[in-house]
């Protein structure tokens, strides 16, 4: 079990990099900076410097808090640097502003949710 939840994650992974470097034109966000912070993240995030991406996406947020881009990629930056609550509550962050928006963090959090023993709700 534990293999296929690796071998999921690494997928996932692969797709939100494929995802975050190519150019996307419909945002879910309006704001000119905040994208323009998001972008800057998605490239230290394909640079494999997190710390640098996890800035420039607080930027963003900080320009828009309802970027659900930016709150994904920054619960899997918060994974990735092994903080699971942050990334738990980034996740979450994504899933109640568009729940449609990526079907794997569904997934994600319940991985999370599961790697700090919260059996209960990453069941749910």
């Amino acid at each position: 079990m534990n293999k296929i939840l690796k071998i999921f994650f690494v997928f996932a992974i692969c797709h939100l990099s494929s995802y975050f470097c190519h150019a996307q034109q419909n945002y879910s966000s309006k704001n000119k900076k905040a994208i323009k912070y998001y972008e800057e993240a998605g490239k230290y995030y394909n640079s494999m410097d997190r710390e640098n991406a996890k800035q420039y996406l607080l930027k963003a947020i900080d320009q828009d808090n309802l970027f659900v881009e930016a709150h994904t990629l920054l619960g899997y930056i918060y994974s990735d640097l092994n903080q699971p609550q942050k990334a738990i509550d980034e996740i979450k962050k994504a899933l109640e502003i568009n729940p449609e928006f990526f079907q794997g963090n569904y997934f994600t959090l319940a991985r999370l949710q599961f790697s700090i023993g919260d059996y209960k709700d990453a069941k749910e």
